[in-house]
């Protein structure tokens, strides 16, 4: 009686092989092609994050800042000072948010390093975090917390500067 499994049904063949290896090269690719995406979609958010973030900033604080010029300079000389002594407020909102679109822009470099720099393999998981990708990592979160402190700054000047302003007006 011969053995039912004959050596050449114990291992797969060399054409099971390769049919294997061609699937796994093609979720290895499929996998490198999504990084890629997702690495795109990140820069391109950057500069759209960055440029509507600098708008609105410039917008809010510039535009209290130019309002209250306007206004000034409709006062009698005596009670300009009293006013324009506000304006220090807005500047610093200005500045303040424009930090915080330079580090936003930081935070989604960073991000994009991040993905970047994982090791694409032919073997599943088939993107691999590296050291760098860590290092990346931590550098995103310094400069989130760092553009979302700039950008309540911002906003807590404008509103400094609002009620600075109001307070003034009330002693004229």
């Amino acid at each position: 009686m011969s053995d039912p499994i004959s050596p050449a049904h114990k291992e797969p063949s060399s054409e099971y092989q390769r049919y294997g290896e061609d699937l796994r090269r093609r979720d290895a690719e499929r996998a490198h092609d999504k990084n890629h995406e997702a690495w795109l979609k990140t820069s391109q958010a950057a500069v759209a994050a960055g440029n509507q973030a600098l708008r609105v900033a410039l917008l809010i604080n510039g535009g209290a800042a130019v309002s209250l010029l306007t206004f000034v300079g409709a006062l009698p000389v005596d009670k300009k000072a009293a006013i324009a002594s506000t304006l220090s407020s807005f500047a610093w909102g200005v500045a303040a948010a424009a930090l915080g679109v330079a580090l936003a822009y930081c935070t989604n470099y960073c991000e994009t390093r991040a993905i970047s720099s994982r090791s694409l393999t032919w073997d599943h998981p088939w993107l691999v975090p590296t050291r760098e990708t860590r290092r990346w990592g931590a550098a995103i979160w310094v400069f989130q917390l760092a553009a979302i402190a700039c950008c309540i700054s911002s906003l807590g000047l404008f509103v400094y500067g609002m009620q600075s302003v109001k307070q003034a007006l009330q002693a004229l």
